[in-house]
């Protein structure tokens, strides 16, 4: 068998393994499809957001061949500096591999609920209950 390269002859030299050149077989060993996905097919993500007075939870879930939960926690700060704290890095960093990039990028793109969180009322105390009364008391004398 020849190969014509321009005007010059050339033959090809045959393959020292039958796993390489012209008419190779694979090596690789075939697998029958496998379905990574829960039983049922119940293959799902999930967002949640628990908002309290002084704290914030945001979980996220990959329900896919296994369940995988990532939590992340803020806490307000205490005395009189504002703002919240964690010590959970972000969920890009600590989850993609876990939780996707999808999801990890989604749940760290959320907007914190900063209003949500300052609309709930303060614990009920013994002084907070004593002018309640006191208010209650004024307004139905008056």
């Amino acid at each position: 068998m020849q190969q014509m390269c321009g005007d010059v002859p050339t033959t090809v030299t045959p393959s020292p393994s039958p796993a390489t050149g012209p008419g190779a077989n694979p090596t690789t060993p075939v697998v029958n499809g496998v379905d990574f996905g829960a039983p049922g097919g119940d293959c799902h993500a999930e967002v949640h957001v628990r908002i309290e007075r002084n704290k914030v939870v945001l979980t996220g879930v990959l329900q896919m061949g296994g369940r995988v939960e990532v939590v992340k926690c803020w806490q307000r700060r205490a005395g009189h500096g504002r703002g919240w704290i964690t010590k959970t890095p972000d969920f890009i960093q600590c989850a993609e591999a876990r939780l996707s990039k999808e999801l990890a990028e989604y749940l760290d793109g959320l907007r914190f609920p900063f209003e949500v969180a300052n609309l709930l009322p303060r614990p009920v105390t013994a002084a907070g209950v004593e002018a309640r009364a006191a208010a209650a008391t004024e307004v139905a004398h008056a």
